[in-house]
């Protein structure tokens, strides 16, 4: 998805997805704690259960 888009937007924390962003020549805009509303939505199930050890 990264290769598709024109501008990507990170949050303030991730250090690593704006280094990969600007690595890949995207505009890269930071988000700031302040700017960021709500609550996060809960995680996603995995797909497929882990499987035993």
């Amino acid at each position: 998805m990264l290769a598709w888009s024109d501008y990507v937007v990170v949050t303030a924390d991730s250090v690593s997805m704006a280094s990969e962003a600007a690595a890949a020549g995207k505009l890269v805009y930071v988000a700031s704690a302040e700017e960021c509303t709500g609550r996060a939505s809960p995680p996603t199930p995995p797909l497929f259960p882990p499987s035993p050890r």
